[in-house]
């Protein structure tokens, strides 16, 4: 369990941002100490917290998915709690998996004349639930959440989804499908690349996954490259997950990437507060630890602990030669 040393926490050192929810390389700075001891190297990073996010869920409107539409309205106060409690400045919004129709091709859902809720949204639940509950009574396009989340971001942008996406705001994805994406506009990996290198700041950017692990292992493969939460569809009710997402979106951070591989077991975390210096144990929370190592990631993430802004995140561990 972490502990408080009865220090002052030292002076802040130059650090850049670090992601919250990715495991991109990140451009930290090394204690001087590291130039002595080549054993270790220490990454330290500094506590931010973003101002805006936008989040865009994306839907599947087939038949087979009227009762996923109704557990996610369900649980979506679970979200904009989160959401209105930060006081973060947010814009959510719904699109759904159809990219057939021109009714759909990624064009935001209208509900009470709006295009997305933002914090000055009235009755956002009610409103949210007009948008995500889709009729699929007639004909309806195969699932593609990939392509529609790149035709709602790009091919609308300028157009029906005119104001949504903001460049200084973080994005935040969510596909909820039950069965396989049979997106094709392109490649798998052309995809994460380009959501990746979507946004000019793109570090606490997520993509989370609500679906049907064994159809569609592949955005689950999406959501552990490029980070978020994924969640098993039918493993109702989905408050719990509605509410991390919420969490990540409006920070402040709790997953830090390392700029190299670690050997296992030789990590060590420490945070300088305006306490003191809490030291921490990795361990799953069964186990008493605060924090794990995320492999896919490479990063190590805190299991309820949130470091406060402006305070100083510090990584040591011996590095994979």
């Amino acid at each position: 369990m972490r502990t408080l040393s009865l220090v002052l926490p030292m002076a802040l050192m130059a650090a850049c941002q670090e992601p919250a929810i990715r495991g991109d390389v990140p451009d930290v700075v090394h204690n001087p100490a590291d130039e002595l001891d080549s054993l270790r190297v220490t990454d330290t990073y500094i506590q931010t917290i973003p101002m805006k996010a936008d989040i865009l869920f994306v839907i599947s409107n087939w038949w087979s998915s009227e009762r996923l539409q109704e557990e996610l309205i369900d649980a979506f106060d679970e979200m904009i709690m989160v959401l209105i409690d930060s006081e973060i400045d947010y814009h959510i919004g719904a699109i759904s998996t159809d990219t057939d129709h021109v009714e759909d091709n990624g064009k935001l859902r209208e509900a009470n004349g709006l295009r997305w809720i933002d914090q000055d949204t009235d009755f956002p639940i009610q409103t949210f639930a007009q948008m995500a509950t889709m009729d699929a009574s007639g004909c309806v396009g195969p699932r593609r959440p990939r392509d529609a989340t790149w035709m709602a971001l790009e091919h609308q942008a300028e157009h029906h989804n005119l104001g949504y996406r903001r460049d200084d705001a973080s994005m935040h994805t969510i596909f909820v499908s039950d069965d396989v994406d049979q997106s094709y506009r392109m490649s798998f990996d052309e995809w994460v690349q380009w959501y990746d290198g979507f946004s000019p700041d793109p570090e606490v950017d997520s993509l989370s996954t609500i679906v049907d692990f064994n159809l569609d292992a592949e955005n689950v493969g999406a959501t552990n490259i490029l980070g978020g939460a994924s969640h098993e569809i039918r493993d109702m009710p989905w408050g719990n997950v509605l509410q991390q997402i919420g969490l990540q979106a409006r920070g402040p951070k709790t997953e830090f990437g390392l700029s190299r591989m670690p050997v296992e077991g030789s990590v060590e975390v420490w945070v300088n507060a305006p306490t003191g210096q809490l030291n921490f144990t990795e361990g799953t929370v069964e186990e008493g630890g605060d924090y794990a190592y995320i492999e896919a990631r490479n990063s190590i993430l805190f299991h309820n602990y949130l470091p406060p802004a402006g305070s100083q995140i510090e990584i040591s561990y011996e590095p994979v030669r």
